[in-house]
């Protein structure tokens, strides 16, 4: 077992020890557990809803559970080492010969189980909240809303380069990112892990080997990582990224 994998199960560990204290103590101090209490605050600070006091250890449960499961995730799911990546030799075209390359890069299983168990916890509270609440904490439903549009946004996207450069479309069409050929100073395969390199999956920042790395990080493994002519760097993870990097030479090469 890795380092990174110990360190998520002791992660997960810790978080339901704290989950699991919390509920208790709560327990403990709101009874009796069908008194009223205050579970919302306006804008100035003064109470304007009410609930049942069981509201708090169930919500305090729910959420511990939801970071417990994701930390258990991170352990239960190992991310394959990126190792050595090809160096690849740019395409060579033949006079008004054009190459163009593309294909569908997808998030790996343990992002669709976390963001799935987000979404399934995120709706069980809602559904609490909103009937604590006789109904009037109804706008929490975005929560998971918002979960399920990010599902849908950023779990897999259309990765093409080529004369044009390189873009990165999401499967819906939307969100889009390019970097047009005039933009691009030189191409490279790079390996990636998400967590040492970029702290997770998605769309990324992080300061790389030449200054500010951003990514479309879905996966563990290959990536074709740009290097734009301010320094800065965008990559994606993507299967077969060799051949996409030599595209790309093809057009930069003078």
């Amino acid at each position: 077992m890795t380092r990174a994998r110990r360190i998520a199960f002791w992660v997960a560990g810790g978080l339901l020890g704290l989950t699991i204290a919390g509920v208790v103590v709560s327990l403990v101090a709101l009874q009796p557990l069908d008194q009223e209490v205050v579970v919302h605050w306006n804008i100035a600070g003064e109470a304007d809803r009410w609930g049942p006091a069981w509201t708090y250890p169930l919500l305090i449960g729910i959420v511990g559970l939801v970071f417990t499961g994701i930390a258990l995730m991170v352990g239960a799911f190992p991310m394959r080492d990126p190792g050595a990546v090809a160096d690849p030799e740019p395409i060579v075209l033949a006079p008004g010969e054009l190459a163009a390359w593309t294909r569908t890069a997808t998030a790996a299983t343990g992002f669709y189980w976390a963001i799935g168990t987000g979404i399934a916890f995120s709706i069980v509270a809602s559904i609490v909240v909103i009937t604590a609440s006789s109904g009037r904490a109804w706008p929490i439903v975005v929560v998971p809303a918002l979960l399920v549009v990010a599902l849908a946004l950023t779990g897999g996207w259309r990765v093409s380069a080529g004369p044009t450069g390189l873009t990165v479309r999401g499967l819906f069409g939307l969100p889009v990112m390019r970097v047009p050929l005039a933009d691009i100073a030189s191409a490279d395969a790079v390996g990636v892990h998400p967590m040492r390199d970029f702290g997770g999956w998605g769309i990324r920042g992080a300061v790389g080997r030449g200054g500010w790395r951003t990514g479309v990080v879905v996966r563990a493994g290959d990536a074709i990582e740009v290097t734009r002519r301010s320094g800065k760097q965008f990559l994606v993870t993507v299967d077969d990224a060799a051949t996409a990097v030599a595209v790309l030479r093809a057009y930069l090469t003078p």
